[in-house]
């Protein structure tokens, strides 16, 4: 194959960018930067809303832990709250419970 048929680029590297071009890559830039601010205000509302969520649990804990300690019960108790009002308590998954056989 001689040189004579290999094709010849139509600019060199010297050659600036096309103004089409280069108002593309700016608008692309700057939808780039939109979306990465956007993003961050998303994040910046992620944090907010899990600082709201873990006081919202230390408050709950504060009081399932008010009304064990009412009951004598020990603050690692696992009880549920009917929403009568009546309490659950779970037995602990570890206590070997002896199941009658018959």
């Amino acid at each position: 194959m001689d040189t004579a048929d290999k094709k010849q680029p139509a600019l060199s590297v010297t050659d600036p960018v096309s103004q089409d071009q280069l108002k593309r890559l700016q608008d692309l830039a700057t939808g780039r930067a939109r979306v990465a601010d956007r993003l961050l205000s998303l994040e910046q509302e992620k944090v907010r809303l899990l600082v709201l969520a873990q006081e919202t649990d230390k408050a709950q804990a504060l009081v399932f832990e008010s009304v064990l300690a009412e009951r004598g019960l020990p603050l690692d108790t696992k009880v549920e709250i009917q929403e009568n009002g009546e309490i659950r308590v779970h037995p602990d998954p570890l206590e070997v419970v002896n199941v009658p056989r018959g």
